[in-house]
């Protein structure tokens, strides 16, 4: 990987330098075939459209051909184009290695696979270190609590299953396959507990936590609502006055949703109602699916509700959800709604109502009603392996948005306008080999990274830390016809 992304490239194989003189069946079965150059060096589990350059330094590559050294292992061929210096092929990763029960995959923990390139002069061998990821899976009635990121092959849950938000990290599943969730998730905000990120609602008598936290009702007032998308509704005085209660939270000032695009602790989720007798409602959670494939959330729940004030106290505000994909079939039911605000009880006033949440989707193709338009790449079409020099890239951002299109490492940057109706389009120059391609589209509600793409590119929120995605890259490999 360049740029960012090489963060996983470090000592990735079993026993560093192991490239140089792998065999077929070990390293004592057979003359050491020289070893070809990969870019990038790692895969993933369940990635079905991996666009990889290949070249050998001296060899002539024209009408080489590239295949798995291992017909039985994870890796497939599905394309490929060679030139003199180098070849372009496009893999897909099968799953094949049980759950590990690990989240974030640890390079130890990575196999190594060979490509075998033969070219007229002699076979040439790649080393591609493959990651195991585990894959999302619920089939019963038991709900199953989460929390945290998990990068994960696939997806899949049957209705009538449930995934439960617990205190703690906003949930983020980034998907290198697709599938589909039939069932419930659930990151709502509890009593005055938050869940999956959001905040605590206030104490009795107390403010609510997080950005747009309602403030305590005053005199007897009830609390006031959490604010998120837009302003928390102030709570009501004993007298039923608009001016007696705690003021409503404030609305978020930042981009939309960019908290589950980071990985450095930005604060996430919904903020809690004010207290008054009884406490504020609880902010809804954070919730990030994205997926390299299409998503089928046919029949589903998606739930991020703020919760409910009790005995005055302000409901807290809706929390974040973000979702991704090539194309989409929506969930039945999407919720993003604020908390009620407690009715009074022995004199104090009602609480104010929370803020509805925030709510973004970047799809290549569908849409979600009501829903924010992230940054979209049209992938229908899109060939990852090009002869020609010039490519066109389409999508869907907010109306009149900036687009920047971008290559990881620097060294390209392409802009145009979303038209009135969101939709952009640009041509961007390629260079030989692989095409690394971010793109981000700048509006009134500030810029974004798009997640819809051919890769995700990983970065580490601090040294030492393990690699987490920051958004998705369009990987194209371009093999001019003569170099």
């Amino acid at each position: 990987m360049r740029g960012r992304g090489a963060a996983l490239v470090l000592c990735v194989c079993l026993g560093c330098g192991c490239g140089d003189d792998e065999r077929p069946g070990g390293r004592d079965s057979g003359p050491v075939i020289p070893p070809a150059q990969i870019d990038p060096l790692v895969a993933f589990e369940g990635h079905r459209r991996m666009a990889v350059s290949i070249t050998a330094d001296g060899v002539d590559l024209t009408d080489a051909t590239v295949a798995p050294d291992d017909p039985s292992g994870s890796l497939t061929v599905v394309a490929q184009r060679c030139n003199r210096v180098r070849c372009g092929a496009l893999l897909a990763v099968a799953d094949t290695r049980g759950n590990l029960g690990m989240p974030i995959p640890a390079p130890i923990d990575a196999r190594n696979e060979l490509l075998r390139i033969d070219a007229p002069s002699g076979p040439r061998r790649a080393l591609l270190s493959v990651m195991p990821l585990d894959a999302i899976t619920n089939g019963g009635s038991t709900p199953l609590m989460v929390r945290g990121t998990v990068m994960a092959s696939s997806a899949n849950a049957t209705a009538g299953s449930t995934f439960r938000g617990t205190v703690g990290d906003p949930v983020r599943w980034v998907i290198f396959g697709g599938g589909a969730l039939h069932g419930t998730v659930d990151v709502s905000a509890e009593g005055a507990e938050a869940r999956a990120g959001g905040a605590p609602g206030g104490a009795a008598g107390l403010d609510g936590a997080g950005g747009g936290a309602g403030r305590a009702g005053l005199g007897g007032g009830g609390g006031g609502g959490a604010g998120a998308a837009e302003l928390g509704t102030a709570g009501l005085g004993a007298d039923g006055s608009i001016d007696g209660g705690g003021a409503g939270g404030a609305a978020a000032g930042d981009p939309p949703l960019s908290c589950l695009g980071r990985f450095d602790g930005a604060p996430c989720g919904g903020s809690g109602g004010g207290g008054a007798t009884g406490s504020g409602g609880a902010g809804g959670g954070g919730l990030l699916i994205v997926a390299l494939e299409p998503m089928d959330f046919g029949g589903g729940r998606l739930l991020v509700r703020g919760g409910d004030g009790a005995d005055g106290g302000g409901g807290g505000s809706g929390g974040d959800l973000l979702l991704a994909a090539p194309s989409l079939t929506a969930p039945d039911t999407l919720e993003v709604g604020g908390g009620l605000g407690g009715p009074g009880a022995a004199g104090p006033g009602a609480g104010g109502e929370g803020s509805r949440g925030r709510l973004r989707a970047d799809l290549g193709t569908g849409n979600l009603a009501a829903a924010w338009t992230g940054p979209s790449v049209d992938l229908a079409g899109l060939e990852q392996l090009t002869s020609a020099g010039v490519m066109t890239l389409r999508g869907r951002a907010s109306a009149d948005a900036a687009i920047e299109v971008a290559a990881i490492g620097g060294g390209l940057a392409r802009t145009t306008t979303a038209d009135a109706a969101g939709a952009w389009s640009v041509d961007v120059d390629l260079v030989p080999g692989l095409n690394r391609l971010a793109v981000t589209a700048t509006g009134a509600e500030g810029t974004t990274r798009t997640w819809t793409g051919t890769n995700i590119e990983l970065a580490r929120a601090s040294p030492g830390a393990s690699p987490l995605p920051v958004g998705a890259t369009v990987d194209v490999v371009f093999v001019p016809d003569s170099e």
